[in-house]
């Protein structure tokens, strides 16, 4: 019930704002995690980043490990994966220190979903599997499920079938007395995608189809798309096209909605499988076609160098459109354009 949270703690902060201190910083970091869950990234890194200076200052260092945790996961779905890593080490630095087992526990399994969408397999099981050893040990029903879940999700992409059915059964077993849509929803994507293994591609959409609507019930946005994108693409596989072009649809108007590129990217290369990625997006109004493509490689994540070398541009002349952008759209920086640009369907598809 992400958006009844979310609306108590805007109520909570303002009655505390302008006041400092462990209070504001907690509701804060609280609204950060319920921001992050219902795919509002740009305002996950500002109330994290926010708690984050406060508890840094009043020295309460679990606290400050939480909220860099948080602060991480929002770049890493906004695919900034250096900022990312920065903040998910600073937790884990901090939690070492302090003897946190779980804190831990938490920051190996977010440096191991990093290693995950940066294609590095072996990492990632293992640090899943590092994870995992201490969540077993603490004993927490839900963060071993969660565990299992992950872990799952990496042995079924090595092929590791077996191992992959074992940890997800366990998993399952663990949800069903939990009664955690969003763990319910990642179980069923995996499960999902075992079935696409083995071309049992009916099995797969019906899968997809539960994982869809447990994610939309709990108002994980970003699992959303996932699930929507797989029961599209295994319908597709099925030659039912027409039922999946609008659920693809859906899924990239909610990827533009809250700004994750790297979910954009994906779901159209999906379009662009069945033949339904538009050529070309129109310009919006006070855009010049140079903006528009500098402002679509924004999209994707690059940075201004990255984006100079890809457009045959000097970087000055990248900061000076981009100054330019920022004006005359009334965007108030770089979070800002990036998401005008994936919501304007700019960002370019994946080559």
């Amino acid at each position: 019930r992400l958006v009844e949270g979310r609306a108590w703690l805007t109520r909570l902060l303002a009655a505390y704002e302008g006041t400092p201190g462990e209070v504001l910083a907690s509701a804060l970091a609280a609204s950060a995690v319920l921001a992050t869950e219902n795919g509002d990234y740009p305002a996950a890194v500002d109330f994290a980043t926010r708690a984050l200076q406060i508890f840094d200052a009043i020295a309460e260092q679990e606290k400050a490990a939480f909220a860099a945790t948080i602060a991480g996961s929002a770049h890493r779905y906004l695919g900034d994966n250096a900022s990312a890593r920065r903040l998910f080490e600073r937790a884990m630095q901090l939690r070492r220190l302090s003897g946190d087992r779980r804190g831990v526990s938490v920051s190996l399994n977010n440096l191991a979903l990093l290693a995950l969408d940066q294609g590095d397999l072996t990492e990632a099981r293992d640090l899943f599997e590092e994870s995992l050893l201490l969540k077993r040990q603490l004993g927490e029903p839900r963060a071993v499920a969660i565990g299992l879940t992950n872990l799952s999700d990496v042995l079924i992409r090595l092929r590791m079938v077996d191992r992959a059915r074992h940890a997800m059964d366990e998993a399952e077993q663990l949800a069903d007395t939990l009664n955690d849509r969003q763990l319910i929803g990642s179980l069923r994507c995996n499960i999902a995608r075992l079935e696409e293994g083995r071309g049992h591609w009916a099995k797969a959409a019906h899968s997809y189809g539960i994982a869809v609507e447990a994610h939309r019930a709990g108002g994980h946005q970003h699992d959303v798309v996932v699930a929507l994108v797989g029961q599209g693409v295994a319908l597709h596989r099925l030659r039912r096209t027409t039922e999946a072009i609008p659920l693809l649809r859906e899924a990239e108007a909610i990827a533009a909605d809250i700004a994750n590129a790297s979910h954009l990217i994906t779901v159209r290369a999906a379009l662009a499988e069945i033949g339904e990625l538009n050529a070309r997006a129109p310009l919006p109004a006070g855009v010049t076609a140079r903006q528009a493509e500098i402002l679509g490689q924004l999209g994707r994540g690059l940075s201004n160098k990255q984006i100079a070398a890809e457009l045959h541009l000097s970087v000055a002349t990248v900061e000076r459109h981009l100054a330019t952008i920022y004006r005359n759209l009334a965007l108030r920086g770089r979070v800002d354009a990036a998401r005008f640009a994936v919501a304007k369907g700019l960002s370019p598809a994946p080559r």
